[in-house]
């Protein structure tokens, strides 16, 4: 069953820092960690990680491989003339796709570009070894570009990636074109001020279908009112919104796996379902909907709460 939310997954220190820097709505935090940001977050009640007795290190062990276990996606885009990838996720996932990326039959040195979708960790923070790895150029906003080459700090005082520089920074309606392949970005500020979704075209028996990478309003992380850091974040979002709507779409993927079905799709893809279980442009309409009522909600709530 979907979830109205976006999951994100990682370790303990990591969901602690993302939580922290408010990144998280919701999260498990460590005791510790709680008590040096308590006036910061809320805590609710009735649901605890806890143990009655002497706490030992876990090992957990999984017959599933651990790129199966979490939902970040990593898009390759193949073409003739060389290779795009659009997201990193975590450095400490980078070994995994890597590995994935060579036995689908591809080699990492024909990767020449490295598209992100939006400056947070998960997306962003194995650009640096993908970087050194493939001498690729690294394309995304002006925005998240500055995130990207000044990383925020955890809570051991340590960068959280390595600081990388954009070769190349976008606006709307930039593209990046490879081996007659044409990506086209759409900056839409919301999940963060330089999250951009990418647009192209694919042809399957014939036929042209329009591709939507979506990377523009995730979780509402955001407070909408009285935001002194961001004051223009509610006409951001509707212009986003709005934009978002506009566009094209036949297959619709996101920046996690899990908000568009991919394992259920791939699985009926290899079972050789008709039509392809990746055209569904009712989930394109389906999905900007759903995201704009979650921010109606979410902005009425909170000018409710400013009025009192």
């Amino acid at each position: 069953m979907p979830v109205p939310a976006e999951i994100v997954t990682g370790t303990p220190a990591e969901l602690n820092d993302l939580l922290v820097a408010g990144e998280l709505d919701v999260s498990v935090i460590s005791a510790v960690e709680y008590a040096r940001h308590a006036k910061h977050l809320v805590l609710l009640p009735d649901l605890a990680i806890s143990c009655d007795g002497p706490v030992r290190s876990v090992m957990l062990f999984s017959k599933r491989p651990i790129w199966e276990l979490t939902d970040q996606t990593v898009l390759l885009i193949a073409t003739p003339q060389g290779h795009i990838l659009l997201d990193t996720t975590f450095e400490n996932m980078v070994p995994w796709f890597r590995e994935s990326i060579q036995e689908l039959g591809f080699q990492e040195r024909d990767i020449k570009y490295i598209l992100n979708s939006h400056g947070h960790a998960d997306h962003i923070a194995g650009d640096a070894i993908m970087k050194e790895v493939t001498g690729a150029q690294v394309v995304l906003s002006e925005a998240d570009g500055a995130v990207l080459a000044n990383p925020p700090r955890g809570q051991d005082g340590r960068p959280r990636w390595s600081a990388v520089k954009a070769d190349r920074l976008v606006k709307t309606g930039d593209t990046v074109t490879l081996g007659g392949t044409t990506l086209t970005a759409h900056v839409f500020p919301g999940h963060t001020r330089g999250a951009t979704t990418w647009t192209m075209q694919v042809e399957e028996d014939g036929r042209k279908y329009n591709v939507v990478f979506w990377g523009g309003v995730g979780g509402l992380r955001d407070p909408l009112v009285n935001n002194r850091e961001w004051p223009t974040i509610v006409e951001d979002y509707l212009d986003t919104l709005q934009r978002a709507k506009a566009l094209p779409c036949d297959i619709f993927t996101d920046t996690h796996g899990e908000s568009f079905g991919l394992t259920d799709k791939m699985n009926r893809l290899l079972a050789g379902d008709k039509p392809n279980p990746f055209y569904a442009p009712q989930e394109c309409k389906d999905g900007f909907e759903r995201r704009e009522r979650a921010f109606r909600e979410q902005l009425a709530k909170e000018q409710a709460e400013a009025a009192r």
